[in-house]
């Protein structure tokens, strides 16, 4: 028994050294009913790197309509026109690094707000928009990628000290059995 809580005790110190949080905000949509559109969400976390990860697509007329832009607390931080947009089933995927000097501790506005007039039903929506707060002291370098390999925001030394408690676990119970 006082090996099992032992063992329950080094899992959850392997969860613990996760570093980074994941906010899930919402969805944002501009349309001819509403050309703005905006979002609040709370941040209680003053982490060194942000990045904003969602979906884009839509199909509002790009010579009507020659863009649409996204405001982080009234700061543009991504436009979308006709040479970056994704259509009704040309859905994608966007990674954007935010500075941290656009981000208040506590209420966080974001805006997507379009640069024209809309057409009757066309639209265009940001879809599944989270926000990964880093905590580590690392600095990044500008000319490094600005997407991330791994879904969650887990660093390579607790991937490491999980598999290797992993294969102990697996070799204590394996020589035990054999005895």
């Amino acid at each position: 028994m006082f090996k099992k809580i032992i063992i329950l005790i080094v899992v959850f110190s392997l969860l613990g050294m996760v570093y980074g949080e994941t906010i899930n905000i919402g969805d944002l949509e501009v349309k001819n009913s509403s050309p703005s559109d905006n979002l609040t969400f709370k941040l209680n976390l003053n982490g060194n790197k942000y990045m904003l990860k969602f979906t884009h697509y839509g199909n509002i007329n790009w010579t009507i309509t020659p863009s649409i832009t996204l405001y982080l607390n009234n700061h543009d931080i991504s436009t979308f026109d006709k040479n970056n947009s994704g259509l009704g089933w040309n859905k994608k995927s966007k990674s954007i690094v935010v500075d941290k000097s656009n981000f208040n501790i506590g209420n966080n506005t974001l805006k997507l707000e379009s640069n024209g007039p809309i057409k009757k039903y066309t639209y265009y929506k940001l879809k599944d928009i989270i926000l990964i707060v880093n905590n580590t002291n690392t600095s990044t370098n500008s000319t490094s990628s600005n997407t991330s390999t791994a879904k969650a925001p887990i660093p390579t030394p607790a991937i490491v000290i999980g598999v290797l408690t992993m294969i102990f676990i697996m070799f204590k119970y394996k020589y035990k059995n054999e005895l």
